[in-house]
């Protein structure tokens, strides 16, 4: 493994758990100010951590087309966290899933009639957060998965 691709996974590991951070802070902002308790950086928050998941974003799809491109997309797909412990896989599956509840979370609210405003204005918005959590959630087990999976890994 070149000292250039280490870094570049350990760079993908730091962010994703900064944004991991961020995210759930943001969740428990966001149930707080749905009680009625403002956070006053909730705003600078969100955009920081959409722009932290872009970045992440970024740097994954590089790195990880550069280790998957003598594959092809079947051989990708079948190993995508075979190459995790399943302790790895198991909390990979459980923040991906807590991050698609969050991002979902107000439409939920609105169909099971939790919150009756018309225009939404009362509903928590989870969007951020959820989309944090599913993305940091993720791309750090799939590098380790195809790092331990792949021969130049």
């Amino acid at each position: 493994m070149s000292p250039i691709g280490r870094a570049i996974d350990l760079a993908i590991y730091v962010l994703s758990a900064i944004g991991l951070l961020i995210s759930a802070s943001l969740l428990v902002a966001e149930f707080l100010a749905f009680s009625g308790l403002e956070i006053d950086a909730v705003a600078e928050l969100k955009v920081f951590n959409l722009a932290l998941a872009f970045v992440t974003g970024l740097l994954f799809s590089v790195h990880y087309g550069r280790l998957t491109s003598d594959r092809s997309e079947k051989q990708i797909e079948s190993v995508r966290y075979a190459g995790c412990p399943k302790w790895m896989q198991m909390s990979c599956v459980i923040i991906v899933s807590c991050g698609v509840i969050a991002f979902f979370l107000p439409l939920l609210l609105k169909i099971f009639g939790r919150v009756g405003v018309d225009d939404g204005s009362q509903l928590p918005s989870t969007l951020s957060a959820g989309f944090g959590l599913m993305v940091h959630g993720a791309l750090p087990a799939q590098i380790y998965s195809v790092r331990h999976l792949t021969p130049h890994g």
